[in-house]
């Protein structure tokens, strides 16, 4: 049952970072550089220039992190 419920939450830090890292990428990129007018303006520029893949960098490292935290804090909250 404890596999189970890890793989679980594992599964849902991985759908959080799939669904969060585009708007991340964007994020930091506006922050970055202030030629952009718009979010949908740099959305666009980075999906032209850059392709989709683009909004997936650092993809790994976030997953490790937040698929890791999922699995400790849902495991912690188990036990109490």
């Amino acid at each position: 049952m404890l596999l189970l419920i890890s793989l679980l939450v594992f599964g849902a830090g991985f759908i959080a970072v799939c669904i969060g890292s585009p708007v991340d990428v964007v994020k930091s990129r506006m922050l970055g550089d202030s030629s952009y007018k718009s979010t949908l303006a740099c959305f666009i520029k980075t999906l032209k220039n850059d392709g989709p893949f683009a909004f997936y960098k650092g993809f790994l490292p976030n997953f490790g992190r937040l698929g890791s935290w999922n699995v400790i804090v849902f495991q912690t909250l188990e036990q109490v």
